[in-house]
């Protein structure tokens, strides 16, 4: 794809989160950059292979959401808590939450500020991004460009807006998590700025944003 000269005027920047910023990783340190060898996997992922993408999101919920949506389709290592509100884990399946949240911590971060991001929360940005993209939008038979619902699962739609996105000059994209517009996340390319918070905390079998999330996704034990 290539640079387009009013194509900067058309996707103003996003406002960079003031907030602290959230993300799930393996220990010891979440906020590392993922294996080159996994590039290509993630929703903004680039599709040729170049750089690598870091996902993270404005809510500590919103991190424990998508983690954990992937599960709903695998063998999944949780369960819907009893409605009386009680804990009902079976002793070998509680031994597999405590070993998973074993390998993985919560980082916390904030985006460096004078760097420019791609907010598709915005319609004024998707109807530009729309336009720089049309010609894929009609080949996959989308009239719009809204990146909700359906169309973000089409990989190869946000993946070249990733492409495109990193091609213009911006340090990531700013969009609505799929599960809830009250999530907010974070496709942070390779070579942004940010800044760590602290140190990684733990992630504890009864965190109640990890509890809250199981029961968002309707997630069981089998």
């Amino acid at each position: 794809m290539s640079k387009m000269a009013g194509a900067m005027d058309l996707v103003p920047p996003a406002k960079v989160a003031e907030d602290t910023l959230y993300r799930i990783g393996l220990q010891p340190n979440p906020l590392v950059w993922p294996p080159r060898s996994r590039i290509g996997g993630g929703r903004y992922d680039d599709p040729e292979r170049q750089f690598r993408t870091l996902y993270i999101a404005e809510q500590r919920r919103a991190s424990f959401v998508e983690i954990l949506a992937p599960f709903r389709r695998s063998a999944v290592l949780f369960h819907r808590p009893s409605p009386n509100g009680h804990s009902d884990w079976p002793a070998d399946k509680f031994a597999r939450l405590v070993r998973w949240c074993g390998r993985r911590c919560m980082g916390q971060l904030q985006l460096a500020p004078g760097q420019r991001w791609l907010d598709l929360r915005l319609a004024g940005v998707r109807k530009g991004v729309h336009a720089e993209l049309a010609g894929l939008l009609e080949e996959l038979g989308l009239e719009g460009l809204e990146i909700t619902g359906s169309q973000i699962r089409h990989r190869r739609l946000t993946q070249c807006i990733a492409r495109w996105a990193h091609d213009q000059g911006f340090a990531g994209i700013a969009y609505k998590s799929r599960f809830g517009d009250h999530f907010d996340c974070w496709a942070v390319f390779e070579g942004a700025r940010f800044e760590p918070i602290g140190r990684p905390e733990p992630i504890l079998p009864h965190d109640p944003d990890l509890r809250e999330t199981v029961q968002l996704l309707g997630l069981s034990l089998i």
